[in-house]
């Protein structure tokens, strides 16, 4: 029987797309997406249509029975040239996900946080990631435990990683997490000069926002001057930060970024020097985009805490996709549902975003 909780189209690229739910009742079920079909467990999961055509819409099928449709993203002109994944706001160590009534696993389980990454990270290497970026918030308290648990997954993905401080990582009693990263045999990005990672089409810029022993972050002490030194080049630019660029001149929602009199002017600036630039972020847990002028800014949430996500990032001569993928596998799909329910309940309805805000294509212009 069929009691379909939770059941939405989370993701799509040009050729894919992705499917999540809460439940489906007990046993197996069918499910399908135009003339891609599959059998899946009742559980709380998700299943990808894979091999679809670029800007079409697709029914979504669950027994039969009609589930839903949502469209493909259009497909970019020219070769791929490269592949990116992100990640954010992993917070290993961690013990309990909410605001004033914790969510919280067992003791004896293994910590969601560490699930969570290893699931994402994965994904992203088997999706074909040519590089990893975290942009921050790695760690819970940027302590030796939890750096060691941290570090130990991401030196074992075999591809190259580049890891940003976010304000758990500048916290009074943190310790020197720039170190050990380098330790580990992965790039950390310096307080000032960002790192630039060249791959075949895109120039990828990744930098610090964070103030130490403070929530909020900022670009001053000229890092907006090396962000779009960094950005200007022949290539496009994806430039990768932890705190979200608010639009406002004063912080107007939780947790504070960057506001709006430090980002809108650098948004500008970058605009004018680099408009084929992407900007993403995270900090806030949630999935939000919009447009500055040419750029596209983005904020894509964590892994850890519903819907569970990580970014991937395709390349063309032409453009850039997007797409957010939910985070599966791994013990972490009932873990991810249960957290919609921390800050009163309003958690689920305000993290995911809608499908255009995690999933999008940017044409050069």
């Amino acid at each position: 029987m069929t009691r379909r909780t939770r059941f939405r189209v989370f993701a799509v690229d040009d050729a894919s797309m992705q499917l999540a739910w809460a439940g489906l009742g007990v046993g197996r079920h069918s499910i399908s997406v135009g003339p891609v079909e599959g059998e899946v467990d009742g559980g709380a999961g998700t299943w990808t249509a894979e091999g679809l055509a670029a800007a079409t819409t697709y029914e979504v099928q669950l027994d039969g029975q009609p589930a839903g449709s949502a469209t493909t993203l259009e497909a970019l002109p020219g070769p791929e040239r490269c592949r990116v994944a992100t990640v954010s706001d992993c917070h290993v160590g961690e013990e309990g996900f909410g605001f004033l009534f914790e969510i919280k696993e067992p003791s004896g389980v293994e910590p969601f946080a560490n699930r969570c990454l290893r699931a994402a990270t994965s994904a992203a290497v088997a999706w074909g990631a040519q590089l990893l970026v975290v942009k921050g918030d790695l760690t819970q308290r940027a302590q030796v435990a939890e750096l060691d648990v941290a570090l130990e997954v991401l030196a074992g993905l075999g591809i190259p990683v580049v890891v940003a401080p976010g304000n758990h990582e500048v916290k009074r009693r943190a310790t020197d997490w720039a170190a050990a990263v380098r330790a580990a045999g992965i790039t950390a990005v310096d307080p000032v000069e960002p790192q630039v990672v060249e791959l075949p089409g895109l120039r990828v810029v990744v930098g610090d926002t964070t103030i130490r022993h403070h929530h909020h972050g900022t670009l001053g002490g000229g890092r907006a001057d090396a962000l779009i030194e960094a950005a200007t080049g022949a290539d496009p630019a994806l430039v990768c930060l932890h705190h979200q660029l608010e639009p406002h001149r004063y912080h107007d929602a939780w947790p504070p970024g960057i506001r709006g009199s430090e980002a809108v002017p650098f948004l500008d600036r970058l605009a004018a020097a680099q408009p084929r630039s992407w900007v993403t972020t995270g900090h806030t847990h949630r999935n939000r985009a919009r447009c500055h002028g040419p750029v596209n800014v983005t904020e894509v949430g964590s892994p850890k805490d519903f819907p569970g996500t990580w970014a991937g990032y395709v390349v063309h001569d032409s453009g850039m996709h997007q797409t957010s993928f939910h985070v599966t596998g791994d013990g972490t799909d009932a873990w991810l549902d249960r957290t919609r329910r921390a800050a009163a309940r309003t958690w689920g309805f305000w993290s995911p975003g809608r499908l255009e805000d995690r999933c999008r294509a940017m044409t050069w212009s």
